[in-house]
């Protein structure tokens, strides 16, 4: 009978609804909850302790009031997730971030990243840099029109191949992320068809996969936008090489790894920043946003990228706004130019 009993409290405890600690009956706080259902950084978290740090630090204040930052600054910390941020509904405000020692010694600078990587009013750019050599600028996109934002970057891939490029520069070195579906949908002429990466999550479960078809770009069986043209490629698979900086960030790094694996590709550079997951939007209030990170990037290959994306030749980045002249590139130009 006392077994009967105890098989009953048991199940209704199971069945009331409410996340209680194994060690006390402690209830979670939602946003607590939330974080520990989805982040990708779950497993390596102690939620008992974290929330009774969370509930105390953010004590009676709603999640916009002065001082509720704390809190949430404990969560990201306690996660270890640089990629997440706390923002305001209304203008995207970041109130939390990450703070943590790897952020401090990451050496980018406030003030160039501010001004040149997240300028509002950069736009994508190309030229010929040498007889048979495109240069592609790709600079974070924001929100528009994804046709127009991709046919722009595409017109600009054809515009050189009508100029005799055949061997080509991607510059992502100033790329602080920003709307990935424009970007890979106009590179999508010199991206190699089938997989050319996705996001798993912690249970390595596959999230997203992105797919080049026909030159066009798939997200996760998705047309993103169908652009009836093609633009032929001579060869089919050309000498490419990619930029990349400590200022390449987040898409940005998105991009570089979708042409990790893939033939006669070449990276010059620095690592990128190191934010390389996917992350969630969910509203956890009427006026916040929780961005945690919920996948982490594969390229084509499979590897897992849990940092920053590396360069197979190394060259210290220059905080010039326009490097054309720079040993980065010249160290591009220098391989395309080779056999």
């Amino acid at each position: 009978m006392a077994k009967k009993a105890l098989l009953i409290l048991i199940l209704v405890t199971l069945s009331s609804g409410c996340v209680h600690s194994e060690v006390e009956d402690q209830v979670f706080h939602p946003i607590i909850q939330r974080a520990q259902a989805t982040s990708l950084y779950a497993r390596d978290v102690d939620w008992d302790q974290l929330n009774r740090e969370f509930v105390s630090a953010l004590g009676d204040r709603t999640l916009s009031e002065k001082g509720s930052s704390d809190a949430l600054e404990l969560l990201i910390n306690a996660l270890e997730d640089k990629h997440a941020t706390f923002r305001l509904r209304g203008n995207g405000e970041i109130i939390a971030a990450y703070s943590g020692g790897e952020v401090r010694r990451d050496h980018r600078d406030p003030e160039f990243l501010a001004t040149v990587v997240n300028d509002v009013d950069a736009q994508f750019s190309y030229e010929l840099l040498a007889p048979e050599i495109g240069y592609l600028n790709v600079v974070g996109i924001g929100p528009g029109d994804v046709r127009q934002q991709a046919a722009s970057i595409r017109n600009g891939i054809a515009t050189l191949v009508d100029h005799g490029a055949k061997r080509w520069i991607i510059d992502l070195r100033y790329n602080g992320g920003g709307n990935i579906n424009p970007m890979l949908a106009g590179l999508a002429p010199l991206l190699s068809e089938g997989s050319v990466g996705g996001s798993v999550n912690a249970e390595e479960r596959l999230v997203s996969l992105y797919a080049i078809r026909q030159r066009q770009f798939y997200d996760t069986g998705r047309l993103v936008v169908e652009f009836g043209e093609t633009v032929p490629l001579v060869p089919k698979e050309p000498k490419i090489a990619i930029l990349l900086s400590r200022y390449t960030i987040s898409s940005g790094e998105l991009i570089a790894v979708a042409f990790k694996g893939q033939p006669n590709t070449r990276f010059f550079g620095e690592p990128t920043a190191g934010y390389t997951t996917v992350t969630g939007y969910e509203a956890v209030s009427d006026d916040v946003i929780m961005l945690l990170s919920l996948s982490v990037f594969t390229d084509r290959l499979g590897h897992r990228y849990h940092g920053r994306v590396g360069v197979d030749e190394y060259v210290e980045f220059q905080h010039e706004v326009s490097d054309t002249k720079g040993r980065t590139l010249s160290s591009a130009m220098e391989w395309l130019g080779e056999g």
